[in-house]
């Protein structure tokens, strides 16, 4: 089959729609591929050449042109990669030379043409109804990814020689039109404890400038046509568009932050800020400051980790955090537990165990079976699932949380270090049908290495349910980008030695070996923020006023449904809102 490439760049287009398209040509190396490109000033036509494709210039790109172009090379398949190409230039190609036609899209534009590809994460198939002809074939999503081999390949070496400081890697394009990378590498030069390394190319009209402004700071470098893949491999952070790079950097689970710097990143930019990932537009500089500051200073107390979520940097050894958990949580007049609970409390806590535990019945057919409660505090869920004459363990640092609320459960608690009890269990080839991993997982010093043991104690077609606190949540960071907040009131080490979103839970529970099921939320307490009188941030006199509605509130709709109380907690969770999110797995 003859596959010809429509596609141009330039230092005004940028070179992205070149970069896909190559890696988009190896699918097809069995074929005679050829490129078809005009000659424009800062194009990328050499890459093409290099790779040892057929390159044909064109003089004005016209559909005469192309025709003649199809007819002499006998053309079997056109893949058009070009916004200036539209869907009567598409129809007009395939009427007169019949040939098959596949089109890139990144913003659900009109096309007419056999294969519809939109390969980025955050597109939707449903959105080209009307857009494509019905005999149009549409692939959609992440499942369709351009990913170039180098990332797949690439053996990650961290240089040695930089001696402890953070190697950041910056690409706002490799023609970078509007010289976003300046005012970045401003920014950047502002943090000693750094090496900046910039990619661009030689069809950026701002080299001189960023050359001349790098010579100034021994540890920014500008690299110019380089390996980009293997500069983003041996990276501890990146500054990125929101682009086709962002899957690339996914793909090596790196650290990001992205700025919008053109119009046709509007939809990744979406995307990303929807999903919790940091994400800016090049006139938000002000804003970028801060959440670079926030990932890379050493006065700063938490880091962004591969898996999108945060660590706290300088956690406790084991055996402080041992002496912590058995010594002060639970005990009189100290940690953060309630000596005694009223009725409602007592009711709210048992009808969030019991809301879980409806969901678990909707994915597994385990009616009675065991359970491994890891982190059991003050036994609530031990004592739910014992009254129902389920075999029970409980995992703990300490048993006093068990012993003063529950202590007709103490009888099923391992008290001790919960990563050696698990080990044994591990050693004992016991498995469990429900493992409860509640509020817990923020603890630990290690949650990738208990979710990996986790998986080796759960039955097949068992269920692990894992409960954190939803942090730097979306509307976290609009309460205060609006100043209804004037800190991360929820970072509170050695207490939460991480700190959760969504996908970062999620890409957490895939890496260790698990399915994602289902995950929900549950009450959004910080709504009580966005009013003076109820803000218990800037007032915590009327925290407990606060507690105390949403234990009102949770009670009220678990009584009237459980399962439309759940169906609204999953539907919370899509919107960033809910103070803990609930993910429900199984084994893979």
């Amino acid at each position: 089959m003859n596959v010809l490439f429509r596609v141009d760049s330039s230092s005004k287009i940028g070179l992205g729609h070149v970069m896909r398209c190559l890696v988009l040509a190896e699918q097809y190396k069995e074929d005679n591929v050829v490129f078809a490109t005009q000659d424009l000033k800062g194009n990328a036509n050499q890459k093409i050449i290099d790779k040892g494709y057929k390159l044909i210039t064109l003089n004005d790109g016209s559909v005469d042109e192309l025709i003649q172009r199809i007819n002499e090379l006998n053309i079997d398949m056109v893949v058009f990669d070009h916004y200036g190409i539209n869907s009567d230039f598409e129809k007009a190609i395939k009427n007169t030379s019949g040939v098959k036609i596949l089109s890139f899209d990144d913003i659900y534009e009109k096309h007419y043409c056999d294969i519809l590809l939109n390969h980025n994460i955050y597109a939707d198939a449903g959105k080209y109804k009307g857009l494509v002809p019905d005999f149009c074939e549409i692939r959609c999503g992440e499942k369709y990814t351009l990913v170039r081999d180098e990332f797949k390949k690439i053996e990650i070496k961290k240089n040695l020689s930089n001696k402890g400081k953070l190697v950041v890697f910056v690409c706002l394009g490799g023609a970078d039109a509007n010289n976003i990378s300046l005012p970045v590498l401003e920014i950047l030069s502002d943090f000693d404890d750094i090496i900046v390394n910039l990619a661009t190319t030689s069809s950026n009209n701002n080299i001189d400038q960023l050359l001349d402004f790098s010579k100034q700071y021994k540890n920014i470098n500008i690299c110019i046509n380089c390996n980009v893949a293997e500069l983003i491999c041996n990276s501890d952070f990146s500054i990125i568009t929101p682009s086709v790079i962002v899957h690339e950097v996914m793909t090596i689970k790196l650290p990001f932050i992205a700025i919008m710097t053109a119009d046709n990143q509007a939809m990744m930019y979406q995307y990303l800020c929807e999903n919790h990932y940091p994400a800016f537009k090049h006139d938000e500089l002000n804003e970028l400051r801060m959440e670079i500051k926030k990932n890379m200073s050493k006065d700063e107390i938490i880091v962004r980790n591969e898996y999108g979520f945060f660590e706290i940097k300088n956690k406790p050894s084991k055996k402080e955090l041992q002496e912590y958990y058995a010594n002060k949580y639970y005990q009189e007049g100290q940690g953060s537990y309630e000596l005694s609970y009223d009725k409602a409390e007592i009711e709210y806590l048992l009808n969030k165990i019991e809301q879980k535990h409806v969901v678990t019945k909707t994915i597994s057919n385990v009616e009675k079976g065991s359970l491994l409660d890891v982190g059991s505090g003050e036994g609530f869920t031990l004592s739910h699932f014992d009254n129902l004459g389920w075999d029970c363990v409980g995992l703990d640092f300490s048993s006093a949380g068990v012993k003063g609320k529950n202590p007709e459960q103490a009888r099923l608690l391992i008290q001790g270090d919960i990563f050696e009890n698990l080990e044994e269990i591990i050693k004992g080839d016991k498995k469990f049908d429900l493992i409860f991993l509640d509020n817990v997982l923020e603890h630990v010093l290690k949650p990738f290495e208990l979710l990996v043991n986790l998986n080796k104690v759960i039955n097949d077609g068992g269920i692990l349910v894992v409960d954190v606190p939803n942090d730097f949540s979306l509307f976290q960071k609009y309460l205060a980008g609006n100043n209804y907040i004037d800190r991360d009131f929820w970072i509170c080490p050695p207490d939460h030695l991480s700190y959760f979103n969504k996908d970062g839970l999620i890409n957490l529970a895939k890496d260790t070996g698990w399915k994602i099921n289902k995950v929900i939320s549950d009450y959004p307490i910080e709504l009580d923020l966005l009013s003076l009188n109820s803000n218990y941030v800037n007032n915590p006199s009327v925290g407990k006023a606060s507690h105390r509605k949403r234990i009102e509130f949770e009670n009220f709709i678990h009584s009237v449904s459980v399962e439309k109380t759940n169906q609204f907690y999953e539907s919370l969770i899509d919107l960033g809102l809910g103070r803990n999110i609930i993910g429900f797995f199984s084994k893979v």
